[in-house]
């Protein structure tokens, strides 16, 4: 089985599925499964199936464990953003060259890909 060991994007984030894929494996052999039954529509079952046949997943339901285990990561994330901003004390309005400063960055963001 081949692994991807090339820097990917999970979620808007830089990743590298071979260790995101290692730690996953670690924790679904020393974790007891579930199993629930998912349907896809036909276009990402395709995509699935194609992921998988690149070798960066043993089999689809890898895949999926890695999605689901991403978003959780990601949202674990965001709420601790949260928290971190509402620590942060009251809220100061923006200046006009903060929001240009802003603006740039998300054209430039827009401009990469």
């Amino acid at each position: 089985m081949k692994s991807n060991t090339s820097p990917k994007r999970l979620y808007g984030k830089p990743c590298c599925w071979s260790q995101t894929r290692q730690t996953l494996l670690t924790q679904m052999e020393t974790r007891e499964m579930t199993a629930i039954p998912v349907e896809l529509p036909e276009d990402l079952q395709e995509f699935v199936e194609a992921t998988v046949q690149r070798g960066q997943f043993a089999n689809a339901n890898e895949y999926i464990v890695a999605l689901v285990a991403a978003a959780r990561s990601q949202r674990s994330e965001i709420e601790a953003a949260l928290v971190e901003g509402l620590r942060s004390g009251p809220a100061e309005e923006w200046t006009s060259q903060e929001w240009a400063d802003i603006k740039q960055r998300v054209i430039e963001r827009h401009q990469e890909g």
